[in-house]
């Protein structure tokens, strides 16, 4: 993969976890243009998210979608850390839960 394809990848990511929903179609056209080999049973749980709102999935569930995300890519040679700032600046990871009005604080709820 050339650098524009992992900067393309980056910000596709980014622009995915920043979003209200998840979007499969996302993944979908990173794995076309990485050649990656996402595992089969995550890859149809990841699928079955699709569309589905930050807001409305279980904290874990949440949480499972977003280290799987980045576990899909993260042997394919471009930078996960400016996904994962974008994770930690909204804080979608450790503090979705910890404030009833997290996702309307974000513009997403």
């Amino acid at each position: 993969m050339d650098e524009i394809d992992r900067r393309v990848a980056q910000t596709a990511l980014k622009d995915m976890f920043e979003r209200s929903h998840f979007n499969i179609c996302t993944i979908d056209k990173i794995i076309q243009m990485t050649g990656c080999i996402p595992d089969k049973q995550n890859y149809n749980r990841l699928s079955a998210l699709h569309c589905i709102h930050w807001n409305t999935m279980e904290k874990d569930v949440r949480q499972w979608c977003f280290e799987t995300t980045i576990n899909l890519f993260d042997n394919t040679g471009f930078d996960l850390e400016m996904i994962n700032g974008v994770l930690r600046e909204k804080n979608l990871i450790e503090e979705a839960e910890a404030s009833p009005g997290f996702f309307k604080k974000l513009g997403i709820g």
